[in-house]
């Protein structure tokens, strides 16, 4: 069966490739739950349940080639486990995560802080943490956190990060640049 299912959806669109992928896995943790007497309906609707998946889909923005795709408030907070918008917008305050508030008002999450599993880069805030919102322009951050550093050899303080590479030398550099901005 899922030989078949893998013919029927190869060569399809990525939306195609992405739904024949979720029906057979869904169809796996089905068969998984009736093993135990239970259903996937306690995991929810069916529209709750997709409402979650797409949640980890960031939305398309013309400042995706530069910073790549962003979450909204409420898709980001589905996708870091359900927590408030509210814990959002203090984890932006704290500087634990990066928000760009756009020119209608609108704050969105750039997704290249977000590791593999959905979780903030460790060492991310303490470099967030370095620069002053006041004296430098989030976006500006932004853009600096993704630009290739020589002292990396190359790699921008993401790729650094996420490669799990000593963030102190990510913090230092966060440091000597946030001392330039403020100058």
């Amino acid at each position: 069966m899922a030989a078949t299912a893998n013919r029927l959806f190869e060569g399809g669109s990525l939306a195609e490739n992405v739904a024949g992928r979720v029906r057979r896995e869904l169809a796996d943790l089905e068969a998984a739950f009736a093993e135990r007497g239970r259903t996937l309906g306690e995991l929810g609707t069916a529209e709750q349940i997709a409402g979650r998946m797409l949640a980890t889909v960031p939305s398309p923005s013309p400042w995706d080639e530069i910073l790549g795709p962003f979450y909204s408030a409420s898709k980001l907070a589905r996708v870091l486990g359900s927590v408030s918008r509210q814990a959002i917008a203090d984890r932006r305050k704290r500087r634990s995560l990066l928000g760009l508030r756009t020119r209608d008002g609108a704050v969105v999450y750039p997704a290249f802080q977000l590791n593999d599993r959905n979780e903030v880069h460790p060492g991310l805030s303490r470099v967030l943490q370095c620069f002053d919102p006041e004296s430098v322009d989030d976006w500006t951050v932004a853009g600096w956190l993704v630009a290739g550093q020589r002292s990396l050899g190359g790699l921008s303080i993401i790729e650094w990060l996420a490669s799990g590479r000593p963030r102190n030398k990510a913090v230092d550099l966060a440091r000597a640049q946030a001392a330039r901005y403020n100058s």
